[in-house]
């Protein structure tokens, strides 16, 4: 340790912080940061700290389910209070300790197995899981402008298991959007396994992903319809009210929410106990009660709800994490939208520039991607490599207005 770590770690013990200081310190922290939450949002940022440090700050986003921008910014005003230390990955002082340590011995019980999510993923399914890693590595790269980020094999495995362990493997099931591959997941642990499952359906926007999902579903000998299809317009007759099973991972806004939603819905059988797998990031408050509206206002029942359940190559904004919803139809379940949707969608539609700069690890240039430009996704750069100097590692630029 240097001089200024040992520095930066001594707490001033000129001055004892109590429980009082830290509520009124939450309190300042939150105006700083205009936290929707309040005092109460830093409070549960300080309790993550404490039971989880040393922590990196897209794992404390996760923890808060707050966006990790936010996450740091809390940091940043906890490290000018002396609550928090200025050393990284994320740790509070020793007076942070002091004052939070009582408070959080008793909430140590997290199962280490799971991680909470009640699932794990057997053993027996390594080498499956490695054979998935080569299909996954193969398949289009994701469009940032359609909000896509793939989840890990892991979380396309665990979505395999939950709806074996529902029972629903073998019923009609379709898929709005689909471009983690979880259908590809199905099929390939039923055949590993000698599983027998229904006859699946994927509605996608994205023409290449829906080629590679068939010609793979081809190759599997899989029951496996793709169909190309615009969401924002209602579903084509024939998908509508003939499946028992809907899953849908949709854009990361509550207008992607609803929609999508919406039209898992209207696929479904118009009769009670359907089931549909909302896979949907952590959201502040007024978000959350908005989407959980949503969700009451077309006839669905929440069965469950299980945090951090999906984990991402990417999304980093969101803790690279999202929540399933297990969700059943009631009597008289309906979309709420039902017609064509001609609003803002995706999260670069609410954004004032869709182009992004993204930043050479090696060299440091910066080459714009997006709509227009000579790369118009991530991954096209990445797989050219920088222009410069060859490079395939890139950091993502703030968005700038127009």
């Amino acid at each position: 340790m240097t001089c200024a770590d040992s520095a930066a770690s001594t707490p001033d013990r000129s001055r004892v912080i109590d429980r009082r200081d830290v509520n009124e310190i939450a309190t300042q922290v939150a105006r700083a940061v205009d936290l929707a939450e309040g005092a109460w949002g830093v409070v549960d940022v300080l309790r993550a700290i404490a039971r989880h440090e040393p922590v990196a700050v897209r794992e404390l986003s996760r923890h808060v389910e707050l966006p990790v921008p936010i996450v740091a910014a809390i940091g940043n005003e906890l490290r000018k209070r002396g609550i928090v230390d200025t050393q990284r990955p994320v740790r509070l002082t020793e007076v942070g300790r002091m004052v939070m340590g009582t408070e959080t011995w008793l909430d140590s019980g997290d199962c280490p197995t799971c991680a909470g999510r009640g699932i794990t993923v057997p053993a027996e399914l390594d080498e499956l899981a490695d054979e998935l890693s080569g299909v996954a590595e193969r398949m289009p790269g994701a469009r940032m402008e359609l909000d896509q980020a793939h989840c890990t094999v892991d979380t396309k495995l665990r979505r395999v298991m939950l709806l074996s362990k529902l029972g629903v493997l073998a019923k009609p099931m379709i898929f709005i959007g689909d471009d983690d591959l979880t259908s590809l997941a199905v099929a390939m642990v039923a055949k590993s396994v000698g599983l027998p499952i229904g006859p699946m359906t994927v509605v996608d926007v994205d023409e290449a992903l829906l080629d590679y999902i068939a010609a793979q579903a081809r190759e599997l000998g899989t029951d496996l319809t793709a169909v190309h299809h615009d969401a924002t317009r209602p579903l084509p007759e024939a998908l509508r009210e003939g499946f028992a099973v809907a899953l849908t991972d949709p854009p990361y806004t509550l207008a992607g929410a609803e929609l999508f939603l919406s039209r898992a819905v209207s696929a479904l059988e118009p009769r009670p106990g359907q089931h549909l797998l909302f896979s949907f990031g952590g959201r502040r408050p007024a978000e959350t009660v908005a989407v959980q509206a949503l969700i009451a206002g077309m006839g669905l029942a929440v069965r469950s709800l299980v945090p951090n359940f999906n984990e991402y190559l990417g999304a980093g904004i969101l803790g690279g994490t999202s929540h399933l919803y297990h969700l059943r139809t009631v009597d008289g379940a309906a979309p709420s939208i039902d017609g064509d949707f001609d609003g803002p969608l995706y999260t670069a539609d609410n954004r004032t520039e869709s182009v992004r700069g993204f930043r050479c690890a090696a060299c440091k240039t910066v080459q714009p991607v997006g709509p227009g430009q000579r790369f118009a996704r991530i991954a096209e750069l990445k797989a050219a490599g920088c222009p410069e100097c060859g490079a395939t590692t890139f950091r993502p630029l703030p968005l700038t207005p127009r």
